[in-house]
């Protein structure tokens, strides 16, 4: 455990890394490395998890929320990383440490209630919004990698 790591991460998965460090390693190298796709592997991984703390079903729903959210913030990285120039990397800092603690505070509904009803009740309560910030990032990031390849066909051809 190292709890300085964890408490000012600016990534979702930077806490879960510095966690049980050594259960962590243990999955990384042996399961998620294990799957040459890493959506496989990173599913693999996050379900094992789930079944490490117990059989109740809000630790499922919690860890593939996480893969979620994880998701959603490589695609707000990638998009952001041309704004993310000299100078403005305490703000991205704080803009991202804020990010990542908003959406443990909502993901922590799920591992904290543990059943179905109390979770989505809870989810509801909020609208849902990380869901919705996630799946919005999310669909940002598939739109820009689509624009990326067509862009870059359309470049080869003009070559």
């Amino acid at each position: 455990l190292e709890v300085w790591q964890i408490e000012t991460s600016t990534t979702i998965d930077g806490p879960l890394q510095h966690w049980n460090m050594t259960v962590q390693f243990f999955f990384y190298y042996y399961i998620y490395k294990s799957f040459p796709n890493k959506t496989f592997g990173r599913f693999a991984t996050f379900g094992l998890s789930a079944y490490w703390h117990g059989l109740n079903l809000g630790y499922y729903i919690a860890f593939f929320m996480f893969m979620l959210l994880i998701t959603a913030q490589y695609s707000f990285i990638r998009f952001t990383a041309p704004f993310r120039v000299k100078g403005t990397e305490k703000l991205w800092t704080v803009i991202d440490f804020l990010c990542c603690w908003r959406a443990y505070e909502f993901n922590g509904f799920a591992f904290l209630l543990l059943t179905p009803e109390k979770i989505f009740r809870s989810w509801a309560s909020v609208y849902y919004i990380g869901h919705i910030v996630a799946g919005v990032w999310i669909l940002i990031g598939a739109l820009q990698l689509l624009f990326e390849l067509v862009f870059k066909k359309h470049e080869k051809k003009e070559q």
